[in-house]
Formats: structure tokens, sequence, C-alpha cells
């Protein structure tokens, strides 16, 4: 299950926020690891970080003013690869921080050939 409600939140956050950001500025988004988040073994699981990460993505494009050209646009937010290194397992319940700034932004070219 996508995290709807903690979307919501940050969105209604984040909307409201002034476009103050500068280009590399690195953003933090504090969660608690939550029992919807956690597998079996009670800490968030591989699958779930990825998940979590995209609200880290949402943040950081709607503080740099990015999100009203989204839609108007209809672009997408790629994310041409990820290199994860999981140092430790976050348990449920516990608190944690994920922090995102952008390190690069590349033009799309329209069509496919």
């Amino acid at each position: 299950m996508y995290p709807w409600i903690r979307f919501g939140r940050l969105a209604v956050k984040q909307l409201r926020m002034p476009v103050t950001a500068r280009l590399g500025t690195p953003f933090v988004l504090s969660m608690r690891a939550m029992p919807w988040d956690c597998d079996p073994q009670l800490h968030i699981n591989n699958a779930r970080y990825l998940v979590l990460m995209e609200l880290g993505r949402f943040q950081l494009f709607a503080a740099h003013g990015m999100m009203h050209a989204f839609f108007r646009q209809r672009w997408r937010a790629v994310v041409a690869g990820a290199h994860i290194l999981y140092r430790r397992p976050i348990d449920m319940f516990t608190p944690f921080r994920m922090t995102s700034r952008f390190c690069g932004i590349s033009r799309l070219a329209r069509g496919h050939g």
C-alpha cells in the first residue's frame, strides 16, 4: 500500500511553503517507521525504502517550485538509477531522517525516433 496519508500531509505542507530553495540544497524529511511500513521481521524492507524515497523526491520538487510546471507540462520525475547502501535496519516505531538533493538534471528529447 502506497503511503497516501503521508503523501497528502507532505503535499499540503510543501505546496503552502514559499519557494526559496537553491539547486543543490539538501532537504530533510523526518519520519517514523510505522507498522504498515514494516515486514514480518518488524523492520522496513527494501521495497518500502524506495517508496519512502518517492516522498523525498516530491518534497524536493515542491520546494524548488517545480510542481506547477510538472502538472502543466505533464512532466514525470524519472529516476535513471539508484544506488542504495543499507547500513542498518530501521525497526518499527524508530524515527529516521531522509535527506534528498538534486545530483543532476537532464533535458529529455520529445519523441522516440
